[in-house]
Formats: structure tokens, sequence, C-alpha cells
């Protein structure tokens, strides 16, 4: 009766250590934040990270700085077979991107000002890459575009370059940021 007693309680622990194991040693997922900005470190209106690279199924959160902000994707810079996405103005926006490639977004009221931004997911198609790139954009979009293209094909070298624009490049599993200089 005893030795049935124990091995019960023995069986049951071992469970019990193997469930708190298991769920603490469970994989984070990884987040980065791209911040809608009116005023920030790289000029007005701009996301911050305005580049970010992650590995398919990283949590990426779009929050704004203000009610006038919103995110949007832009047509023909998606993955082919991704829904287009859309935040509410000043609402936050949280994605889970898993397909690969390069995602063009913009801020649904300040696009023509050149509040736009590139999510790379893993490694991006080149015939997809080189159709988000043929996209026309307004001038002042046109520009920030050529920057975040640039700063693109420099990381794609593994660096050895400064990045034009902010960067969250978890690509790693670790956040490194690469500021404008």
């Amino acid at each position: 009766m005893i030795r049935r007693l124990r091995r019960t309680l023995l069986t049951a622990w071992t469970l019990l250590l193997a469930a708190v194991t298991t769920a603490t040693s469970a994989p984070v997922t990884p987040t980065v934040t791209v911040e809608m900005r009116t005023e920030g470190a790289s000029g007005r209106f701009r996301f911050e990270p305005a580049l970010v690279w992650v590995t398919p199924g990283t949590t990426v959160r779009f929050v704004a700085d203000s009610h006038i902000h919103g995110v949007r994707a832009i047509p023909g810079m998606l993955p082919e077979g991704v829904e287009p996405f859309a935040g509410g103005m000043g609402r936050p926006l949280v994605l889970r991107p898993t397909v690969p490639g390069v995602y063009g977004f913009k801020c649904s009221a300040h696009y023509g000002l050149g509040m736009v931004g590139l999510l790379v997911v893993g490694e991006p198609d080149p015939a997809q890459l080189a159709r988000a790139r043929a996209i026309r954009h307004p001038p002042a979009a046109r520009v920030v575009f050529a920057r975040l293209f640039r700063t693109l094909d420099c990381l794609a070298r593994d660096g050895g370059c400064v990045p034009e624009v902010p960067v969250a490049d978890l690509r790693s599993g670790r956040l490194a940021d690469h500021a404008e200089r």
C-alpha cells in the first residue's frame, strides 16, 4: 500500500516537473514595435524603425503616437498570396507574417509626405523584390523608398556600409538597431 502511494506520488511529481519545465522553456515569439511618429529622430511623419527585417512568424506591432496615423499595405508591395493589411487611424495593428518577402507599408494620411516603410520577412524572392522596387510612389515617398532599398541592399551584403534609415534587424534572433547617420 505504501509502496503504491510512493509510486503514485513519484509519478505525479515527475509529470508536474515535466509540465513546468516544458511551460517555462517554450520558445518566446520575437516582437518588434514600429512607431508611427509625427516628430521622430529621423524627421517628421516617419515610421521608426522604417526598415524591419524579421524571421517568419515574428510579431510586428505598429503603434501610432497620434490619432492622425494609420498603417496600410501598399498595393503591389506584398508577397504573392498575402492579404493586404490596414489598421485604423490611431489604432495599433499587430501582424505575424509567415510568408517570406518584402511588405511595403504607408501611413494612410501621410503617404504623400513620405511616411512609408519596409518589412522584410525571411529571405525575399528576387522577383518579388524587383516588383516591389518598380512600384510608383508620390515624390516624397519615392525618395524614402530609395533610401530604404539602398539600406536593404546594404544589410543583404551583411553590412559594411552605413544604413540610411532606422533599422530593426531581427534575423539573428536579437534586436540590432542601426540608427540614421
